[in-house]
């Protein structure tokens, strides 16, 4: 995935998979590397919840320092950092921008202990929105913690409390100046 690094300081990619109480997200920032998050709630979370998880996982993981050194090196002018947001959802993202205006018309499906530290979250960054119908550096993410967070019931040997249910990872280094950002 690429995106427009005079437009955006950085872009965060969020996704979910319901049926197995995953959430994940994916990090990137102009020159540096990706990472990725992920992590597992009970079934009986709503697709919301996940992403909303995903989602303040990733803003909580961007410390004050760094977004500072994001509007420092701007000359624009920018009081804030500019993040693209993507995901799949198609509800999600609408609802949150919703949540964000203080309107009714959508109401974000989540666990309304998170409305809080989202919109606190989210006050730190001016954050554009963006729904796509595929995107493949998504479902990598999704497949990614599919396969390195285990469902208890996939593994009958060993004892619930070893049985990871949150893991993360690196990309490869930063890009050579000139070169596309890439996921």
């Amino acid at each position: 995935m690429r995106f427009d690094e005079l437009k955006y300081d950085g872009a965060l990619l969020i996704g979910a998979r319901r049926d197995r109480g995953i959430w994940v997200n994916q990090i990137q920032f102009v020159g540096s590397r990706v990472v990725r998050n992920g992590g597992r709630l009970n079934n009986s979370a709503t697709n919301h919840t996940l992403l909303a998880v995903a989602l303040l996982s990733a803003l909580r993981s961007i410390s004050l320092r760094t977004a500072s050194e994001l509007v420092r090196k701007r000359h624009d002018g920018r009081v804030k950092p500019v993040l693209l947001l993507k995901s799949l959802d198609q509800s999600f993202l609408p609802s949150l921008s919703a949540l964000m205006r203080n309107a009714q018309e959508q109401k974000l499906r989540a666990a309304k202990s998170l409305y809080g530290p989202l919109l606190k979250q989210l006050g730190r960054f001016k954050v554009v929105f963006e729904t796509e119908r595929e995107n493949n550096a998504i479902l990598a993410c999704i497949d990614f913690a599919s396969k390195n967070i285990f469902y208890p019931t996939d593994v009958d040997d060993r004892s619930p409390t070893l049985v990871p249910s949150v893991t993360n990872g690196l990309g490869r280094l930063p890009q050579l100046p000139g070169e596309p950002v890439r996921f």
